[in-house]
């Protein structure tokens, strides 16, 4: 089995409601697993992290709102032997030119050293063995270790995601997909799953919503003749608000007693061509 450390920021401060959003998150990430035929695999919620226990060696988490990093770890006791033969893992492509550095997390505060000697404990190991130079700025190698639940997991790769928080912890929300060239629908609504709403996107027969089930895989659109359909809708999904994919130079209102928001009306030409290849970069 491998294992990945999932990482989360803004949950964190969620206080007594975090558990809700913790597990908010698993199911989230279950989902994705399913629609990626990915069937065996388990979760450990522990000290802040979420530990995924799977077969499969490469899964892109990066289109889950709510983890902000992941990394693909070897897990082994806190035993520093132990974390050594873990670093042996991640060696093959040191050589007397490697310029590396080691960073470790006490998560878990029971560990008798500190961070710091951790990091020289590891450090003096990898210039014995492998002859390399540490640089803490100029290096092009790093082993990270994070220590947790009385478990030791080492990488060498941080892979960050798209923060925000759990799809689905806020309440459900309506969201207009007017043209299939045009990627301001999908930004829009993107804006509203990352702050944790659950969407239900609307548009004519034929709206092609491809991008947004690659970051809510149960998505289903709801389709609409005219905007006088809304009012059966909204009754049948008990929703309050609309999100629109206007920005300021194309801002208008449709007929609806809906709320309407315009998520993107206070972002530049450029901070939206950003977003777009943020939104829109490919696999891991």
């Amino acid at each position: 089995m491998f294992n990945i450390i999932i990482r989360y920021a803004e949950i964190g401060t969620k206080g007594k409601n975090r558990k809700d959003f913790e597990l908010k998150l698993v199911r989230n990430i279950g989902l994705f697993l399913k629609s990626r035929n990915i069937k065996k695999y388990c979760f450990n919620r522990v000290q802040g992290r979420i530990i995924l226990n799977t077969e499969n060696k490469k899964i892109n988490l990066t289109r889950i709102f709510g983890i902000s990093s992941y990394s693909y770890a070897k897990e082994t006791s806190q035993e520093l032997s132990q974390i050594k033969n873990n670093v042996d893992l991640f060696l093959d492509d040191f050589t007397s030119e490697t310029k590396f550095r080691v960073t470790s997390k006490r998560v878990d505060k029971s560990f008798p050293l500190s961070s710091l000697e951790l990091n020289k404990e590891i450090g003096e190991y990898i210039i014995n063995k492998k002859k390399a130079h540490v640089s803490l700025k100029k290096f092009n190698k790093e082993i990270f270790i994070e220590l947790i639940d009385k478990k030791a997991y080492v990488f060498d790769k941080i892979i960050y995601g798209l923060g925000g928080l759990p799809t689905g912890v806020q309440g459900k929300i309506f969201c207009l997909i007017e043209n299939n060239e045009s990627f301001l629908s999908f930004l829009s609504s993107l804006l509203i799953m990352k702050r944790g709403s659950e969407i239900v996107p609307i548009g004519i027969k034929g709206t092609d919503i491809n991008i947004l089930t690659e970051y809510s895989p149960n998505l289903k659109l709801e389709i609409i003749k005219s905007f006088d359909d809304l009012p059966e809708l909204a009754a049948k999904y008990n929703i309050k608000a609309i999100v629109l994919p206007y920005v300021m130079n194309t801002l208008k209102r449709i007929r609806s007693n809906l709320l309407q928001l315009n998520p993107l009306i206070g972002y530049s030409v450029q901070e939206i061509k950003q977003m777009k290849e943020l939104y829109l970069q490919n696999d891991n």
